[in-house]
C-alpha cells in the first residue's frame, strides 16, 4: 500500500467531496467510552461495487479520541481510495491519511480530536476483476499529551471498584521531542495470567508483540518504567472470568539527559556487581545495589 502525498489531484477530489451527491451514502457513528466497532466494505468479503461513494462520520465525547486500525486494505492502485480527515470540516486541509493499492500490513492512526471523517471512493474504470475490499476497527480511546515535566494519571475502568469482565481500554501517550515517559504504578491488582496491562512503543503497532516494553498480570506493584521513546501506548485487556481491583498509574515526561543518567548508573551498578559475583551476597555487592538505588531516588 502506498501513502500518497496530498497533491493537486487530491484537492480536486475533495472539492467534489464537499458537494452533495445523490449516490453518496453517509453514515454517522457516535462511540461511547471504550466502545469499539469493526467496519467492513459493502458486500464484504466479496468485492464492493464500482463507483462506490461512501462517507463515514465518527465522533466521541469531547476530550476523547478515536483509534482507527486498518487490518485489511485491498484497493486498485490510484483508482480506489480511502481518505481519513480530522474534525467535522471535510476538505483538503483536514486530511491526514490517504490509502490506495494493497496494504500488506495494518495501518493505524489516532485522531487529534474527538471527531473524524472517513471517505471511500471507487472509480468505474480499471480492472473490474481485481480484489476490492477493506476492513478496519474504530475504537474510542484517550490521547494524552505531556508537556515538559507535566504529569497525568490513568486508571482502570471503575477504579477503585473492580473492573468489569471483557474490558478493553487503550491509551496513547506522547511527550515532547527528546524526552521519555516515566510510568509509575500506584496500585495494581489484575487476575493472574488472564487479565493484562501492556505498555509498548509505536502507535501504529498498538497491541503488536514486537513493540511491547512490559506486560503485567497478577497482584504486585510493578517497578517504574522509563520508556525508550517519547510516544507509547498502554493497553488493558481482561477476560470473561474473574475481575479484580485494577490499577492506577501516573505518567510524567522525563528529559533524555535524566534518562541517560539512570542508564549510566545502572550500567555502573552492573559492572561492580559482576566483579563481586564470586562472593554473592557479600556486603560489597549489596552496598553497590543500595548505593545505586539511593542515587536513583535522589535524581527523581
Amino acid at each position: 500500500m502506498e501513502l500518497i502525498v496530498i497533491a493537486v489531484s487530491l484537492c480536486v477530489i475533495l472539492i467534489v467531496l464537499g458537494q452533495p451527491s445523490s449516490s453518496r451514502e453517509i453514515e454517522n457513528i457516535e462511540l461511547d467510552e471504550d466502545e469499539e466497532r469493526e467496519i467492513v466494505s459493502p458486500d464484504y468479503p466479496d468485492n464492493f461495487n464500482l463507483n462506490l461513494d461512501y462517507l463515514l462520520l465518527v465522533s466521541t465525547s469531547r476530550g476523547r479520541n478515536i483509534y482507527v486500525d486498518f487490518t485489511k486494505v485491498l484497493l486498485r492502485e490510484n483508482i480506489d481510495f480511502i481518505y481519513v480527515g480530522d474534525g467535522s470540516i471535510i476538505d483538503k486541509t483536514t486530511v491526514f491519511l490517504n490509502l490506495t493499492g494493497r496494504d500488506p500490513v495494518s495501518t493505524s492512526i489516532v485522531s487529534p480530536t474527538e471527531s473524524i471523517w472517513i471517505w471511500f471512493t471507487s472509480g468505474g474504470q480499471g480492472d473490474i476483476l481485481a480484489e476490492r475490499r477493506f476492513m478496519f476497527e474504530i475504537k474510542e480511546t484517550k490521547r494524552i499529551s505531556l508537556d515538559d515535566n507535566s504529569s497525568a494519571q490513568i486508571t482502570s475502568r471503575d477504579y477503585p471498584s473492580d473492573y468489569p469482565n471483557d474490558c478493553h481500554q487503550l491509551w496513547f501517550v506522547s511527550s515532547p521531542s527528546g524526552s521519555r515517559v516515566r510510568i509509575s504504578f500506584l496500585a495494581f491488582a489484575m487476575e493472574k495470567e488472564a487479565d493484562y496491562v501492556t505498555i509498548g512503543t509505536d502507535w501504529e503497532a498498538a497491541g503488536d508483540g514486537d513493540h511491547v516494553l512490559v506486560r503485567y498480570s497478577g497482584e504486585f506493584l510493578p517497578d517504574d518504567v522509563i520508556t525508550t521513546v517519547g510516544d507509547v501506548w498502554i493497553e488493558m485487556v481482561t477476560d470473561l472470568r474473574k475481575d479484580d481491583d485494577g490499577f492506577t498509574l501516573t505518567l510524567q515526561s522525563t528529559q533524555l539527559g535524566e534518562f541517560q543518567s539512570h542508564v549510566h548508573l545502572l550500567h555502573e551498578c552492573m559492572l561492580h556487581t559482576r566483579r563481586h559475583l564470586a562472593d554473592v551476597g557479600s556486603p560489597s555487592t549489596n552496598g553497590v545495589l543500595i548505593n545505586y538505588f539511593h542515587k536513583l531516588d535522589r535524581r527523581r
